[in-house]
């Protein structure tokens, strides 16, 4: 059966096992085709006409609409349905964009294979302002979700000791916000980390002078922080090699997470203690794609449990397995704690009670939420005992939109 598929990142073209649709459908029908595969529900046909045929007068428009779905019905079938109303495109048509947003849940570093920035690159429709920022929107948002992707991958390269790696991804995050501190932080990270200081100032300065020139403003205030920093150990370690020592004696990066440097002592000086050999239970909150668990490995690393397995498990999975507190050992991480029912919060709290009388530095658990636990226990859907005992020593990782 011949496949077809719909390309949108570097230009515009149906394609039927490979090669393009003959005869060809023309621009605007196949922007018809874009935004019925992308915006899928019913769209009142005027709608529609508006949106592509807007500058033409009432009949001529709803006479080049009538074509245009002619044309779109014969190239792909019963894919299109409507009535005298609404028109839609129902099943599923091989989209490069449809192909990102599923990857980007199930597969991200597939995901970032995909070219998303280059959304309808080059194709120009005439007297078309409603779809075009449609299209600017899309190209925006598809952009805001590769650069998390991005953020997400950096943050486990760097917790792999990955540099270069890490350095190609930041520079890749840059390129597509070369304004934003983040990407700039990220790579300053890297470059230091593998061995080469002098890049990573470099990088501090010419993106300093970027923007003093492009927008007449300085980076912001943990940018500088994070050079300083940089500088200092450069000044007292020399140029440095990549290697754990070198780790050890390294400066403290924490120009990722701006604006949280303060939660950020709060949360090393928690496992410090751990590494001296006391338990802690520890909540990281924030949105999809932040980071939580490539913290949580970070702070495995930093306790006394950094030489045992990295348990991950999701909250109410490891909760069915009939946990018994007695044999719980080593460092567990517990996922998505904010999708607990009323049964499993009560269990979860059962058990963190019997761990009371566990001796100390046996167990740690990191426990990771996509929600403030406080306000949910606060609006009656998390369990206030549970909140309190879980988030005693909470971590918020800003949005990526906080970062910049």
């Amino acid at each position: 059966m011949a496949t077809l598929a719909l390309r949108l990142c570097g230009g515009l073209e149906l394609t039927v096992d490979g090669n393009a649709v003959e005869p060809s459908l023309g621009a605007k029908t196949l922007a018809l085709l874009a935004f019925l595969r992308l915006e899928p529900r019913p769209h009142r046909r005027e709608a529609l006409t508006a949106l592509l045929w807007g500058e033409y007068a009432d009949e001529k428009a709803k006479t080049s609409f009538r074509q245009a779905l002619t044309r779109l019905r014969d190239a792909v079938g019963e894919l299109i349905i409507g009535d005298r109303v609404t028109i839609q495109l129902r099943g599923d048509l091989v989209c490069d964009v449809s192909d990102f947003e599923a990857l980007a849940v199930s597969d991200p570093k597939a995901a970032l294979a995909i070219d998303v920035a280059s959304f309808l690159t080059g194709v120009s429709l005439r007297s078309c302002p409603g779809f075009d920022d449609w299209a600017n929107a899309k190209r925006v948002a598809l952009v805001e979700r590769y650069c998390r992707l991005l953020d997400t991958a950096i943050g486990d390269a760097l917790a792999t000791h990955a540099w270069r790696d890490a350095t190609e991804l930041s520079g890749r995050w840059a390129s597509l916000d070369p304004l934003a501190d983040a990407p700039v932080a990220a790579m300053m990270e890297a470059q230091f980390l593998s061995g080469d200081p002098d890049a990573a100032l470099a990088t501090y300065s010419r993106h300093a002078s970027r923007l003093a020139a492009e927008v007449r403003r300085t980076p912001g205030r943990a940018l500088v922080e994070l050079s300083a920093r940089l500088r200092r150990a450069t000044a007292t370690t020399g140029s440095p090699r990549p290697s754990e020592t070198w780790l050890e004696r390294g400066p403290s990066f924490d120009g990722a997470l701006v604006g949280r440097e303060m939660d950020w002592e709060r949360l090393k000086r928690a496992w410090a203690a751990s590494a001296r050999g006391e338990s802690r239970i520890v909540v990281i909150e924030g949105e999809p794609g932040v980071g939580k668990q490539t913290l949580a490995r970070v702070v495995h690393s930093q306790s006394a449990f950094a030489r045992s397995n990295f348990n991950c498990c999701d909250a109410r999975e490891w909760l069915l397995n009939e946990v018994d507190p007695q044999f719980l050992n080593g460092f567990t991480y517990l996922d998505r704690v904010d999708l607990l029912g009323s049964p499993g919060q009560a269990l979860l709290l059962r058990v963190l009670k019997s761990l009371q009388s566990r001796p100390a530095g046996s167990f740690a658990i990191v426990a990771s939420s996509r929600s403030s636990l406080r306000d949910m226990a606060v609006n009656g859907r998390f369990v206030p005992e549970l909140a309190l005992r879980l988030a005693a020593i909470c971590f918020v990782i800003p949005p990526l939109r906080e970062r910049r």
